[in-house]
C-alpha cells in the first residue's frame, strides 16, 4: 500500500516542484539553499517531549513560502534527508511536503501581514500533511479513524500553537532586514535541534541496549538454572543446598557493608557454585556412604569444572572465577589450585563459609544434619585456618539471631531465589568487577588429605572431615 500511495503522490509532488520552479522568483539564492540545510536538519533531528515526537522541517518550508514565494516546494525537497530509508516511505514523505509546501505557498501569498501569512502558511501545511498522512494510516488500517482524528486535532492544535509565533517572528525578521537574517536565525536553531536529536537517539538506544541486554542476562540465568534442575534430578541435595548457600552468601555479603553489586553477584554465585557436579558420575553423588578417596578426587573436580561451564557464557566470566575458588582454604590447603589468604576472591570465601555451614546442617543420605550449635562451633573453630575470620564472624552473627528455619536452610527454595536473584539485578548484563585481585596461581599438586578436626559439644567429643562434607 505504501508504494500504491508513493506512485500516486509523487507525479502530483513533481508537477508542484516544476509549478514553482517556472513561477519562483529566486531573487535570494542563497537563502533558499541555507532554508533547504535547515529543512534537512529539521527532519532529521526530531525533538522529544516525553513520549510525543515533532520534527520541524515545515518551518523553514513555510518561512520560504512566506518570504520567497513559490520557493517553499523547492525547499520541501530537502526532506528527502529523512532517516527512513525504505524508499516507497521516503518517496511518499518526501511528496507529502512538497504537497503541503505547495498549499502553504498559496496560503502565505493571500496576505501582506507576515502574522497572518505565518498562521495561513502554517495551517495549510499541516492540513495538507496530516490529511495526507491521514488517508494512508487510515486505507492500511494502522490506526482506527476515530483515534486517529482526535491524534490530529491535538497535534495540529499543539504544533500550530508553538510554531506560529516562530514562524511570524522570523518572517517579519526577514522582512524588516532581508531575506538572509531568515536562514542566519533558522540554522543555528536547525543545527541546535539536529545535535539535540541526536543525544535523543543515543540514549534511546543505551535504553534498547540496556533492555536486550537484561533480556539476554536472564535468558543466561535461566539456563544456568535449569541446568541446576537438571542435576537436581541426579542429586536432590544440589538444588535446595545451592538455594540455602545462596542466602547465606548474599546475608554475609550484606552484613560486611558491600555494595548493592556486590551482594548481587554473590547471591548469583552462591546459586551457581555446585553447577560443576553436573559432570560428576551419578554413583558419586548419590553414594549412601561417605565418599572414598577416589570419589572424593572426582568429586573435587566439579570447582574447576563448574568453572568451565560458566566460562563459556561471556556475562558469566567473572562468575566462573568464583565458582572455581569456592573450595580454597585460607591456608592454602584447598582446591583446585591451592591459592591462600586474600589471592582468593572475597565472595569466593563467603561461599566457602555459607557451603560449609549448610553442608553440615543438611540431612544426607547417609548421615543427619548437625545440630546448629556443633555446626557454629565447628565454623568458630576453622576461622583462619579454612574459612575466612572476618566473614565467618559475620555469618556467626547472623546465624545467632536468626530463626530455625533460616538456621537449616530450610525456608528456601531454588526456583525462588533465581527469582529474587532477577528482581535484585537492574541491569544483569554487567558481570561483577571486583577490586580483589583473581590470580589463579601456578598449579598446585593435589591437597593433601585434611585431618578429622575435633569440636566439643556439650562436653561431647566430635570428629569432622569438613571438606568432605563441603563437597
Amino acid at each position: 500500500m505504501a508504494w500504491w500511495f508513493a506512485l500516486a503522490t509523487t507525479p502530483l509532488a513533481l508537477a508542484c516542484v516544476a509549478y514553482a520552479v517556472v513561477h519562483a522568483s529566486f531573487e535570494h539564492p542563497g537563502a533558499v539553499v541555507l532554508l533547504s540545510f535547515a529543512a534537512a536538519l529539521g527532519v532529521r533531528g526530531e525533538i522529544r517531549l516525553g513520549n510525543i515526537g515533532f520534527a520541524t522541517e515545515f518551518v523553514p518550508i513555510v518561512v520560504a513560502a512566506i518570504l520567497e514565494p513559490w520557493s517553499a516546494p523547492v525547499v520541501a525537497l530537502a526532506t528527502i534527508a529523512d532517516a527512513d530509508w525504505r524508499v516507497q516511505f521516503k518517496a511518499l514523505n518526501v511528496s507529502s511536503s512538497v504537497m503541503a509546501a505547495t498549499a502553504a505557498a498559496v496560503a502565505a501569498s493571500t496576505s501582506g501581514s507576515p502574522w497572518l501569512s505565518a498562521a495561513l502558511g502554517t495551517t495549510a501545511y499541516l492540513i495538507v500533511n496530516m490529511a495526507i498522512h491521514g488517508t494512508f494510516f487510515t486505507v492500511t488500517k494502522t490506526m482506527a479513524p476515530r483515534e486517529l482524528a482526535a491524534m490530529a486535532v491535538a497535534s495540529f492544535l499543539a504544533t500550530a500553537t508553538l510554531t506560529v509565533p516562530i514562524v511570524g517572528s522570523v518572517a517579519w525578521l526577514g522582512e524588516q532586514f532581508g531575506a538572509m537574517v531568515v536562514p542566519l536565525v533558522l540554522v543555528p536553531l536547525a543545527v541546535t535541534q539536529y545535535f539535540h536529536g541526536l543525544y535523543h537517539r543515543k540514549v534511546q538506544l543505551t535504553d534498547e541496549l540496556a533492555e536486550k541486554a537484561q533480556v539476554l542476562a536472564r535468558t543466561n540465568l535461566q539456563f544456568a538454572a535449569a541446568m541446576v534442575k537438571a542435576l537436581d534430578a541426579r542429586d536432590a541435595y544440589t538444588a535446595g543446598h545451592s538455594a540455602a548457600v545462596a542466602v547465606y552468601t548474599r546475608d554475609i555479603a550484606r552484613e560486611m557493608g558491600f555494595d548493592d553489586e556486590t551482594v548481587r553477584v554473590a547471591h548469583l554465585a552462591g546459586l551457581l557454585h555446585d553447577i560443576g557436579k553436573i559432570g560428576v558420575p551419578g554413583r558419586v553423588l548419590n553414594k549412601t556412604a561417605p565418599l572414598d578417596d577416589e570419589e572424593y578426587e572426582l568429586m573435587k573436580s566439579h570447582a574447576a569444572m563448574g568453572a568451565e561451564i560458566l566460562g563459556e557464557v561471556d556475562l558469566y566470566e567473572d562468575i566462573a572465577i568464583l565458582v572455581r575458588y569456592h573450595h580454597e582454604r585460607i591456608d592454602g590447603r584447598g582446591y583446585p589450585d591451592g591459592i591462600s589468604g586474600d589471592a582468593i576472591p572475597a565472595i569466593s570465601r563467603m561461599i566457602s563459609v555459607a557451603d560449609t555451614y549448610s553442608a553440615m546442617t543438611t540431612d544426607r543420605p547417609y548421615r543427619d544434619g548437625m545440630p546448629t550449635e556443633k555446626a557454629m562451633s565447628i565454623l568458630r573453630e576453622c576461622r583462619g585456618t579454612q574459612l575466612d575470620q572476618d566473614f565467618t564472624d559475620a555469618f556467626l552473627r547472623i546465624l545467632i539471631v536468626a530463626d530455625e528455619a533460616y538456621q537449616r536452610g530450610k525456608q528456601t527454595d531454588f526456583e525462588v531465589e533465581v527469582a529474587k536473584h532477577q528482581a535484585l539485578s537492574e541491569v544483569e548484563a554487567e558481570a561483577v568487577r571486583l577490586n580483589e585481585p583473581h590470580p589463579a596461581g601456578p598449579p598446585a599438586p593435589a591437597a593433601p588429605n585434611v585431618p578429622m578436626l575435633p569440636a566439643a559439644v556439650d562436653g561431647e567429643l566430635v570428629e569432622v572431615d569438613l571438606e568432605r562434607e563441603a563437597a
